[in-house]
């Protein structure tokens, strides 16, 4: 028997309700701010410039192997946020990569 996961409010954030049709979460959208739900950070325009300028280079094809489970996440989530596993994959690793490096 498969556990129910709930979902738990990031601090200072409200959980965004379930809907029961389109219509429903169109009117909620209409009179809120998808900021207020979530983990948003802000970043400076300028920053965001100069991050997509130095990832202009062409990318090169890489395979590695991951657990099925740790892919069944990384899809899992790109879906929440409606993007490519593969560019999620991408972006949790230059995030990553560039606060190491400071």
């Amino acid at each position: 028997m498969k556990s129910r996961k709930v979902a738990k409010s990031v601090k200072g954030r409200q959980m965004v309700p379930q809907f029961h049709s389109v219509e429903e979460e169109s009117a909620f959208w209409d009179s809120h701010s998808f900021l207020d739900f979530g983990n948003w950070e802000a970043v400076p325009y300028d920053e965001v410039c100069r991050d997509l300028a130095s990832r202009k280079e062409p990318k090169l094809p890489v395979t590695f192997r991951l657990e099925k489970r740790l892919i069944r996440k990384l899809k899992e989530a790109a879906r929440r946020h409606g993007i490519k596993y593969q560019v999620l994959a991408r972006e949790i690793l230059w995030r990553s990569l560039s606060r190491e490096q400071g």
